[in-house]
């Protein structure tokens, strides 16, 4: 697929949005043939589950799929992609049906196909199509969980959490109540690397800079400890400590950034 053979071009690579990941662009049409090949759970969350790791299968949501393909070779450039919407729902409602909580990536916006699906738009903005005026959006906070993304996902740098965004995370508590509100990472950690303790060659002044996933994991639970009002529990000076920087993590931490 990637690569490609005499017989067969590769296909189109392109980015991830404003990441710097790269996914094979499918090559769709009319006629196109969907299935689910992988019937049972993956290895890598059977795995973890046999750990006792609560593990949360990440999926790109149905829109956002067939709006990342693209019309296969011979086919009509106008040919609309989303007229296979009625062959991937169902694809999409057995893997949602299954027991355990699965997250929809999508830069389009979709009615959540379960009371248990998290929608989350790490890749886009919501202004531009709520400036349309088309669709009206409606946030339920009695219900549901708000989640407040107050540490940058995609990059290495090490977060100035002292400067982070809590003032917006404050105006929200008051509004939907401490027990509703969720601090977490912009995008997942899949952006960034694993673990700054292997990093055991790098200068310790450069060392500082940096946080990887475990270290973003860390900064996530000193932000979510401060806004509960337990900020005695983390170092000081506020946030900024070796704990946080690259002194080895517990193994519950690590395992939670590699998902």
């Amino acid at each position: 697929m990637a690569r490609g053979n005499a017989s067969a071009l590769a296909m189109e690579m392109t980015k991830w949005f404003d990441t710097n990941y790269h996914f094979i662009v499918p090559e769709l049409g009319p006629d196109q043939i969907l299935l689910r090949l992988q019937k049972s759970k993956g290895p890598k969350v059977q795995g973890g589950q046999a750990l006792g790791i609560d593990t949360v299968p990440v999926l790109v949501g149905p829109v956002s799929y067939l709006l990342l393909s693209k019309p296969a070779k011979g086919v009509e450039k106008s040919f609309s992609l989303l007229s296979l919407i009625g062959k991937i729902l169902p694809i999409y409602k057995e893997v949602v049906g299954e027991p355990a909580w699965p997250v929809l990536l999508g830069f389009s916006l979709m009615s959540p196909p379960s009371p248990r699906t998290l929608n989350p738009t790490n890749y886009k903005h919501l202004q531009a199509p709520a400036r349309a005026r088309v669709i009206p959006y409606r946030v339920d906070s009695h219900r549901g969980n708000i989640f407040c993304f107050l540490v940058d996902g995609r990059n290495i740098r090490a977060n100035d959490l002292a400067a982070s965004p809590q003032d917006s995370a404050g105006a929200l508590e008051g509004i939907v109540g401490k027990d509703k509100l969720v601090v977490s990472t912009s995008t997942s950690l899949l952006h960034t690397a694993v673990d700054l303790v292997n990093e055991t060659k790098l200068d310790d002044e450069i060392k500082s800079w940096l946080a990887f996933a475990a270290q973003k994991v860390v900064e996530v639970n000193a932000l979510a400890k401060a806004l509960a009002g337990q900020k005695d529990e983390v170092p000081l000076p506020i946030f900024i400590s070796a704990e946080v920087r690259g002194c080895p993590q517990s193994t519950e931490v690590r395992y939670s950034a590699s998902m």
